[in-house]
């Protein structure tokens, strides 16, 4: 994906965050942020506790990577946090499949699923 086609994803993400958020006050709502609220990441935490709890010792002992997938960093947050108190040892890795954003917008564009297979 190229920088400028990213920086076009961030602003109308950015977009349609504010409008949801203008939305929600406007109603009389609270706005929950899916990746930027504390209490989501300390949620989001107890996976990384489920992860290491189904573990075997043995398991525990080889354990050396998880792999969270990525949409808005909150889960990662919360599961690296957890992971990283109990055992820094162990790396925690966001990864994202290619080219997944733009068929998120070009599904809210067409109002339907759209797959964008890179």
């Amino acid at each position: 994906m190229s920088i400028s086609l990213l920086s076009f994803v961030i602003i109308i993400i950015n977009i349609i965050i504010i409008a949801v958020q203008a939305k929600a006050t406007e109603d009389g709502l609270v706005f929950i942020s899916a990746f930027d609220d504390p209490w989501i990441v300390a949620g989001t935490g107890t996976m990384g506790l489920e992860i290491l709890r189904n573990c075997t010792a043995q398991h525990l002992k080889r354990l050396h990577a998880i792999f969270v997938p990525v949409g808005g960093g909150g889960m990662l947050a919360g599961i690296a946090s957890y992971v990283k108190a109990v055992n820094p040892g162990i790396k925690v890795y966001g990864v994202e499949p290619t080219g997944e954003i733009v068929g998120f917008l070009v599904s809210m564009c067409e109002s339907a699923c759209v797959s964008q297979h890179v």
